[in-house]
C-alpha cells in the first residue's frame, strides 16, 4: 500500500467529454459578459482519475450519436434518468484489452432550469421546432431529445394553463411527426403522453419497442412494468380488443394521412362497434 508522501498529488485535466466517475476538484472563475453579471464558469478541473478519464475522453471519435462517452462507473449514476446509452467496445490508450464504454445516444432533460431566462428558450423553440424542425439536424437523436426537453422546461413553467396547453401542443406536434420514427426518447415521449391519455396498451407497445432495442435504458424497463401493472389492474376487456381501439384512434387522431377515406370510415365503424359491446 503506498503511503500518503508518495501518493502523486492531482494533476490538471482538460474539461473534455469523456467522462469517468470519480474524486475531481472543479476551479471556478468569474467572467464579465458584455452585459449583465459577472458568471461563474469552471475553468479547472484535478483529479486522481486523470488518465482513465483521459483515455475514455480519446475513444470519444468513435461514436455514432453524441460522442459523449462514459466509464461503466459513470454510466451506473443515470439508471433512474430517462438517459439512452449505447454499449462500445474500444481500444483505450495505453490499455491492452479493448474496454466497454457507453455512449450517450439521446436523453430527456426533466431536470432543466425552469426559471432561466426565457428567450433564449423560446428563441430555440421557434428556431428548431417550429420553423425548421425537418433539417438534418433534427434528426440527430441528442438534438431531439434537447428540443423535447426545452419545450417541457417551458411548459412546467407556463403561469397559466391556457399556455401550459400551448406548450403541450408543441410537444405533440413534434413527436407525432413520423409513423415510423424510432428514436428512443421520442418513443419515450409518445409513451409518456398515451399514459396521460390513459391509453395503456398503446403506452406498452411504445415502451416494449424501446427495451427491445435499448436494453440499457432502465428508465424505460422501469415504466414497462408499471404500465404492464396498470393494464392489469384496470382494464376489464379483452386484451385484444383494446388493442385493436387504441391502434385504430391512434391512426385516427395521429396519423390520419396514412388512411383512404374508405378505411377511415371502416375504422370508425370498429371503433363505434367496441364502444357498444
Amino acid at each position: 500500500m503506498k503511503t500518503e508522501e508518495s501518493t502523486p498529488a492531482p494533476r490538471p485535466m482538460d474539461i473534455g467529454i469523456g467522462i469517468h466517475f470519480g474524486r475531481v476538484a472543479a476551479v471556478s472563475c468569474l467572467e464579465q459578459p458584455p452585459a449583465g453579471r459577472p458568471e461563474s464558469v469552471i475553468c479547472e478541473i484535478e483529479g486522481f482519475a486523470i488518465n482513465y478519464a483521459k483515455r475514455v475522453e480519446s475513444s470519444s471519435r468513435m461514436g455514432k450519436f453524441s460522442k459523449i462517452f462514459l466509464s461503466r462507473e459513470a454510466a451506473r449514476l443515470l439508471d433512474g434518468d430517462p438517459v439512452v446509452l449505447s454499449q462500445v467496445i474500444v481500444p483505450l490508450k495505453g490499455i491492452h484489452d479493448s474496454e466497454i464504454v457507453f455512449e450517450v445516444n439521446s436523453a430527456l432533460f426533466e431536470d432543466m432550469p425552469k426559471n432561466s431566462n426565457g428567450k433564449y428558450y423560446e428563441d430555440f423553440i421557434t428556431r428548431y421546432a417550429d420553423k425548421i424542425k425537418n433539417l438534418d439536424i433534427t434528426r440527430d437523436s441528442w438534438m431531439k431529445g434537447l428540443i423535447i426537453s426545452t419545450i417541457d422546461s417551458r411548459m412546467r413553467a407556463a403561469a397559466s394553463d391556457s399556455l401550459r396547453l400551448e406548450y403541450a401542443k408543441k410537444v405533440a406536434n413534434f413527436i407525432w411527426q413520423d409513423i415510423a420514427e424510432d428514436d428512443p426518447i421520442i418513443l419515450f415521449a409518445r409513451a409518456r403522453a398515451c399514459g396521460v391519455e390513459k391509453k395503456h396498451t398503446q403506452k406498452l407497445t411504445y415502451l416494449k419497442a424501446l427495451v427491445d432495442k435499448y436494453p440499457t435504458f432502465v428508465q424505460a424497463r422501469k415504466k414497462l412494468a408499471e404500465v404492464c401493472w396498470q393494464i392489469s389492474e384496470a382494464d376489464s376487456e379483452r386484451a385484444e380488443l383494446v388493442i385493436a381501439r387504441d391502434t385504430i384512434e391512434e391512426f385516427l387522431n395521429r396519423f390520419p394521412q396514412y388512411l383512404s377515406d374508405a378505411e377511415k370510415d371502416h375504422f370508425l365503424t370498429i371503433i363505434d362497434k367496441i364502444a357498444h359491446k
